[in-house]
């Protein structure tokens, strides 16, 4: 018999597998990130892998997506549920990134099209139920800029999103609090956090 902590009715979002499948609906999925990058045209997402296995060759280590989903708007979103901190989320997220990277490469449109301004935007997110920098923010966004001039961008399409449901600063939206509470099992009123738990 299961341990209390691991039966189906005391599980929250948090739980690896429990993510994956909820997420496999590309309206939650959707939402989801929608809250998460409320500043970009997310457009549609055309479809969504979960537990999506990536390798360069079969001798190297690869990568396992939680959820990986695509939208028509040429952007990628790798979306990771982290319960442990194992202080290696920076190294992972170049990784996962490369992996991402790799895949476009052997896409019929960066092949057809011969340059490299074809690639998608990927977003890397990690979803955390610890504070990865200690600074008690919610949200901790990475992208490249110029070390010697911080208002140069590099534009590379690469974005790093580290989310902490147990920030305190006041640096997000109710909508994307609601979610990251009900990551920790919280229930609101909200309309898409009551969607999570009816699915």
């Amino acid at each position: 018999m299961l341990p209390p902590s691991q039966r189906w009715e005391n599980l929250t979002l948090a739980n690896d597998f429990l993510f994956g499948r909820i997420m496999r609906d590309e309206g939650l999925c959707t939402e989801m990130i929608r809250r998460i990058l409320p500043h970009i045209d997310i457009g549609h997402i055309e479809f969504t892998h979960t537990q999506k296995s990536a390798k360069y060759s079969f001798d190297t280590r690869g990568v396992r997506f939680d959820v990986y989903a695509k939208s028509d708007s040429r952007k990628i979103f790798d979306c990771e549920v982290q319960t442990t901190d194992k202080k290696d989320l920076s190294r992972r997220s170049r990784a996962y990134h490369s992996m991402i990277g790799l895949e476009a490469l052997e896409s019929d449109t960066l092949i057809k099209s011969g340059t490299y301004n074809t690639m998608p935007d990927a977003y890397v997110i990690f979803i955390c139920t610890f504070d990865p920098f200690k600074l008690g923010r919610h949200i901790y966004t990475f992208s490249s800029v110029c070390e010697e001039a911080s208002g140069l961008k590099l534009n590379d399409g690469a974005v790093t999103i580290f989310l902490n449901t147990r920030g305190k600063s006041d640096d997000i939206s109710g909508e994307l609090k609601a979610f990251l509470d009900f990551m920790m099992g919280k229930a609101s009123r909200d309309p898409f956090v009551m969607e999570l738990e009816s699915a």
